[in-house]
C-alpha cells in the first residue's frame, strides 16, 4: 500500500464533499440516543478529523462535540467486517451495532449482509479489525 492510498483510508469513509457516514447522524445510533439510523440535517454539521458529520437535531451535534472519539463510527466509517481483513469497504449506514461503547458499520447489499458473520464471531474479528486499522492510521502518519 502506497502512502496516498493509506492516508485517503486513514481520513475516513467520506464522499466526495468529505460527508461521513452518507449524511447519518452518528449519536443517534447509540441507544442512548435513539438508537436508529438518522439522517442528519445539511444545516447542522461538525467536522472531525477531515471529515463532516451531519447531526438531526443541534443537540445531537453538542453531545458529539462533548467527545467526538466516542461517537465517530470506528475504522473511519469502513465496513468493521471487512477491516478485519485490513480493507476499507465501503457501508451501508442502515447496517451497524453499538457495542461496547463503539459504533460499527457494515457493507450490505443484495446478496451480502457483513453484519451478521461479524456477529457470530464479534471479539475475534473487532481485534483483528482494531490491529488493521492501527496499521493503517500508523503508515497514514510515518
Amino acid at each position: 500500500m502506497t502512502a496516498p492510498q493509506a492516508l485517503s483510508q486513514a481520513d475516513g469513509n467520506v464522499d466526495k464533499n468529505g460527508v461521513a457516514i452518507k449524511g447519518y447522524d452518528p449519536v443517534a445510533y447509540f441507544p442512548d440516543h435513539g438508537g436508529e439510523a438518522t439522517k442528519g440535517k445539511k444545516d447542522i454539521t461538525a467536522e472531525y478529523n477531515g471529515a463532516v458529520y451531519r447531526f438531526a437535531s443541534e443537540a445531537n451535534r453538542d453531545v458529539f462535540l462533548s467527545d467526538p472519539e466516542a461517537y465517530a463510527p470506528a475504522y473511519g466509517g469502513w465496513c468493521a467486517y471487512a477491516m478485519a481483513d485490513g480493507k476499507p469497504v465501503t457501508v451501508d449506514p442502515k447496517r451497524f451495532e453499538v457495542h461496547d461503547g463503539r459504533l460499527f458499520l457494515f457493507y450490505r447489499d443484495w446478496f451480502t449482509d457483513t453484519l451478521k458473520p461479524w456477529q457470530k464471531d464479534r471479539d475475534t474479528l473487532r481485534d483483528r479489525a482494531d490491529r488493521a486499522w492501527s496499521e493503517i492510521v500508523e503508515e497514514s502518519e510515518g
